[in-house]
């Protein structure tokens, strides 16, 4: 059976974590009379004070890492300098510092949190930067590029295209139709792709339509993506 003889007790004032959290963000000064009058009289809210404390401690060594992380990975076209990318992750994480929850909670749902800020701060910031065009687009948009078919063509026998393909990675063709929201799901996919040209095998249901490439892994996430290439097949 697990020893707790080392542990201090829980506090029955429910009202005192609201000052403790408090507290932690910033919002109350540790030395204000309100705090004080919590802090000096329980032992369990000190205790439990010193404990978020170095867990917000740990975080925002993680966040400062993860800055630094976002900054030497930023490749995609166009993408600012390591600077813009400290300055620009910075503002999303508050530099460094962890925003408000709504009351003190446990150290593993108080890490997950902050590692959902963290990478909502680097989603943030890649769309931006990297000209998001919807929920969908990821780091490396048009990092690929539509070789055939473009414009009109007489015939469609392949498709093909131009990009490297990392490991853990492949291709899709993705089809949409020439008129139609490209926000939907596409009316066709052609999956786990290796090579950058697929043969048609059977004649394509459409004279018009809109395709592209896109990378992704065994997560289904896309990782990179071209630019959207419209088709029409001449009669």
């Amino acid at each position: 059976m697990e020893d707790r003889t080392d542990r201090p007790e829980a506090c029955p004032n429910a009202e005192h974590d609201s000052v403790l959290e408090a507290v932690v963000v910033g919002d109350l000064a540790e030395d204000s009379a309100e705090a004080r009058a919590v802090l000096e009289g329980c032992a369990p809210c000190r205790a439990k004070l010193a404990e978020l404390r170095a867990v917000t401690g740990l975080i925002d060594d993680e966040v400062a890492q993860m800055r630094d992380v976002f900054a030497e990975s930023a490749t995609v076209v166009d993408a600012p300098g390591a600077d813009r990318v400290h300055a620009t992750i910075a503002g999303q994480t508050g530099g460094g510092t962890i925003t408000p929850m709504t009351r003190p909670i446990g150290r593993r749902a108080f890490a997950a949190a902050a590692a959902l800020l963290v990478v909502a701060g680097a989603a943030f910031f890649v769309g931006k930067y990297a000209g998001d065009e919807g929920p969908d687009s990821v780091l490396g948009i048009h990092s690929l590029e539509c070789v055939f078919p473009r414009g009109e063509v007489d015939a469609v026998g392949y498709f093909e295209w131009a990009g490297e393909l990392p490991d853990g990675e492949f291709f899709v063709i993705e089809f949409y139709d020439d008129a139609g929201d490209t926000d939907v799901a596409p009316l066709k996919k052609i999956e786990y792709l290796t090579e950058t040209r697929w043969e048609v095998r059977d004649p394509l249901p459409w004279s018009r339509f809109q395709w592209r490439v896109v990378t992704t892994n065994d997560l289904g996430g896309k990782i990179r993506t071209s630019e959207f290439q419209r088709v029409s097949i001449a009669p």
